[in-house]
């Protein structure tokens, strides 16, 4: 059983009303928003308009909001956490990296009575990329295929989960961000549940209920990469 939350209830507590088929949805949802804020993004965008793309794609798409604002990184600002204060009005170049983490709000008809949360994020490159690029971006994805593979197969807990990360990251020649860390997912507002990240839980976590954030390092050029999905 998972100890109690801040808030006295159980850490993977949900509303009464909701479904995991719900977040599952929620999730495909925030994918394809994503995938259309990116396809938006051209050289000379400045982060500050491309997070605005991206509040009107989500409000294209009708989400009614964000439990957290969209995050857009460019060029070395992807080696930046969430937390960071990132350069100001920073341009897109052609040949850059680009990040885009989103967590909007979905009120979904087949599932009613919640507010189911997504979390999706991902690397990409504007342009063709260099190979030192494209290969850091896989290893972030090949970094979360390997460590739902790992939770699936040996029940691991989440502090475990991310000790092995860093190992497995370091063993590829990569750096993970120390301060990027999953976290609750559910409906909103998760933070009902639990407010602190997945890698300082000592039990096992649940499938569609924990995001799961890979941030690599590159150790030798001015990059990072992101990816984050749902532990499934």
């Amino acid at each position: 059983m998972h100890p109690l939350g801040t808030s006295g209830c159980a850490i993977e507590g949900t509303h009464p009303e909701y479904k995991i088929e719900g977040g599952r949805y929620a999730q495909e949802q925030s994918w394809k928003a994503l995938h259309a804020i990116a396809s938006r993004l051209r050289a000379g965008i400045t982060e500050k308009e491309a997070i605005e793309v991206a509040y009107s794609v989500l409000k294209e798409m009708g989400s009614p909001r964000s439990w957290h604002r969209p995050i857009v990184r460019f060029g070395a600002n992807t080696r930046l956490s969430y937390k960071e204060k990132q350069e100001p009005n920073r341009c897109l170049q052609a040949g850059e990296v680009f990040l885009i983490d989103i967590g909007p709000n979905w009120t979904l008809e087949n599932f009613p009575g919640v507010e189911y949360e997504g979390d999706v994020g991902m690397t990409f490159v504007c342009g063709t990329g260099t190979p030192a690029q494209q290969a850091c971006i896989a290893i972030a994805r090949q970094l979360f295929n390997e460590a739902c593979e790992g939770w699936r197969r040996q029940k691991l807990a989440g502090a475990a989960l991310y000790e092995w990360l860093n190992r497995r990251a370091d063993d590829l020649g990569y750096a993970l961000h120390p301060e990027v860390n999953g976290h609750r997912i559910g409906d909103f507002p998760h933070l009902n549940y639990f407010s602190k990240g997945l890698g300082t839980i000592a039990d096992p976590p649940s499938a569609h209920l924990w995001v799961l954030e890979i941030h690599v390092l590159s150790r030798t050029e001015d990059f990072g990469a992101f990816f984050e999905d749902t532990l499934r």
